[in-house]
């Protein structure tokens, strides 16, 4: 018994020991993320998103962005229907509160509240809810 009871015990203890290390590991390395996504400066991705409206149906989006922290400057291109084509940017030494937004082909460029109604219709989050912060 006690030549099965010693192998046995040495045997938990280093698993335990082993998984306590990997854990520790886990929560420094989240830890390191977290501190280095807080220093980031500039993001640039692809946005594809598929959201359940309040009618039930599926909304898809798919749209480009390029994002500064400071000063806070937002560009969006949608490449998803119905909005193919539409732009948005967003500078406050130019425009204050509002968004640009350039619908395309040959309408005039309109400035408009992020946080309108106008501007989140068939959207869960505003353009300001971009990036790993929301944007102030």
């Amino acid at each position: 018994m006690k030549k099965i009871f010693l192998p046995l015990a040495l045997l938990i203890f280093a698993t335990v020991s082993i998984s306590w290390e990997q854990e520790m590991t886990s929560k420094q390395l989240v830890s390191n993320m977290l501190t280095e996504i807080s220093k980031l400066k500039s993001l640039q991705y692809e946005l594809k998103s598929w959201e359940r409206m309040k009618d039930g149906h599926t909304q898809y989006s798919q749209a480009f962005t390029k994002l500064r922290t400071k000063p806070i400057q937002l560009y969006i291109l949608s490449k998803a229907e119905p909005n193919v084509g539409v732009e948005i940017l967003y500078n406050q030494s130019l425009f204050g509160d509002k968004v640009a937004v350039n619908p395309g082909a040959w309408l005039p460029n309109v400035k408009m509240d992020p946080f309108s109604n106008r501007m989140r219709k068939g959207q869960h989050h505003a353009v300001m809810n971009s990036g790993f912060h929301f944007l102030e």
